[in-house]
């Protein structure tokens, strides 16, 4: 191969990783149209903090995605199980120290009052007591306090 041909391919070579080069830092440097929000609406801050000094024995997680707490089994009716609890999330997860589920809280307000979000409930209630998970509801109207809260979890009242 003759020098010639040999700083032709270098020459096509550089062109091509530039090219490249270009064309991933467009990809990188392009805006996403997104911005950052707080995690919790108020009253979820409120349950949250309640929760955490009401519990101090357990962790309180916010926003788990129900695919992290429920496996689905094999069989003809994985798929449609799957589909059921995909994107659905608990408002708050009590954990034992072991992180082992002790209950799920959920924050009704009244947006849970439409019929798609009622139909929405009922699976997730119905994915969560097949999977033996204990669901407590809460109004977000009648937001329970430090000992109403220990006692909706069967603990005793002093901490």
């Amino acid at each position: 191969m003759g020098l010639l041909t040999i700083i032709v391919i270098l020459i096509v070579v550089f062109g091509l990783l530039l090219v490249i080069k270009r064309s991933n830092t467009q990809v990188i440097s392009k805006s996403w149209p997104v911005s950052a929000k707080k995690l919790m609406d108020k009253n979820e801050q409120i349950v949250f903090y309640r929760l955490t000094e009401a519990l101090p024995d357990n962790l309180v997680l916010a926003q788990v995605a129900m695919s992290q707490m429920i496996t689905v089994r094999g069989g003809k009716e994985s798929q449609w199980a799957r589909n059921k609890i995909y994107k659905k999330v608990a408002d708050f997860v009590i954990c034992r120290p072991d992180m082992s589920i002790e209950a799920v809280i959920e924050l009704d307000g009244s947006s849970h009052d439409s019929k798609h979000r009622s139909k929405s409930d009922a699976d997730k209630e119905a994915a969560l007591n097949a999977a033996g998970l204990q669901l407590i509801r809460l109004n977000t109207k009648e937001l329970p306090n430090g000992p109403q809260i220990r006692a909706l979890l069967g603990k005793p009242l002093e901490l």
